[in-house]
């Protein structure tokens, strides 16, 4: 049960995927896969448990990770919302559940998402220190920085995802400065103290890798634990990507979570790139 964006309670689904051999009351280290407003607990029925993140899950739950596929029901597109404290709110009590069951133990916890669910990942981490680290794949994370963003046709179509899509902002900068701020993860990063690895493709023309880059940098800035990979001529997806690369993706996340999630400190500093 999660409270929804208009105050209602609804009851929403989390997919629990757990490596072979292993059973509820095993309490493992997890790995919460998001995408806000949309059902990724669908995609458990899918060949090993799908690609949520366009990355296989099997390749965490056969290095002994249980897998969540949570479902954030955030408010309508194109409704002024408060997406970054929404979907705290919705994700939350799934991760709790998981754990109140014994799939999951709770101090050994990370989240990832890759486009919006980059952006999820790290709006989640400034809204809470429960999670050990966040893998941010090809995210977004300044609003108001990327509205008007001139694309390879010349137009400016981050602004119609910002205003009446998925952003959720309901106008432009110029008509709700602070919602757009209150809402960018880069503006929240002095919040943010979870270990955070992010993954981008040089060029992506869906979400710029400036953005990543401004990111990594604020982190840095506050001497926080910070990774960046960019790799270059890569798109949006690593399902898209060259096969060296995306092993290199997939190695890199299994290397952050081992340092941070099966054997890390819980309070860690410093940054590296």
């Amino acid at each position: 049960r999660v409270p929804l964006h208009d105050g209602r309670m609804a009851t929403v689904t989390t997919a629990v995927i757990l490596p072979p051999g292993r059973a509820r009351g095993d309490r493992l280290p997890a790995l919460v896969f998001i995408y806000p407003g949309s059902k990724v607990s669908r995609t458990a029925a899918e060949y090993g448990g799908g690609m949520p993140s366009t990355v296989p899950v099997s390749a965490f739950t056969t290095r002994g990770y249980a897998v969540l596929l949570s479902e954030l029901p955030i408010g309508p597109d194109g409704q002024a919302g408060q997406p970054m404290a929404e979907m705290v709110d919705l994700l939350l009590p799934q991760v709790y559940r998981a754990a109140e069951l014994g799939y999951i133990d709770i101090d050994r916890v990370a989240v990832s998402g890759q486009s919006y669910g980059g952006y999820g990942t790290a709006s989640v981490l400034a809204g809470t220190n429960l999670f050990r680290a966040g893998i941010a794949i090809s995210g977004l994370y300044d609003l108001p920085g990327r509205h008007s963003w001139m694309d390879e046709r010349g137009m400016a179509s981050s602004a119609r995802w910002s205003e009446t899509g998925q952003g959720r902002m309901g106008t432009h900068p110029w008509g709700d400065l602070r919602r757009y701020i209150e809402n960018s993860p880069y503006y929240q990063a002095d919040r943010i103290h979870t270990p955070l690895l992010m993954l981008h493709g040089e060029a992506d023309t869906t979400c710029p890798v400036e953005d990543a880059g401004k990111m990594f940098n604020a982190l840095r800035r506050f001497g926080r634990t910070a990774e960046l990979a960019v790799y270059e001529s890569e798109g949006h997806t690593i399902t898209g990507w060259s096969l060296v690369n995306a092993v290199d993706a997939v190695t890199r996340m299994l290397s952050f979570l081992e340092e941070h999630v099966r054997g890390g400190s819980k309070d860690p500093e410093g940054s590296r790139r």
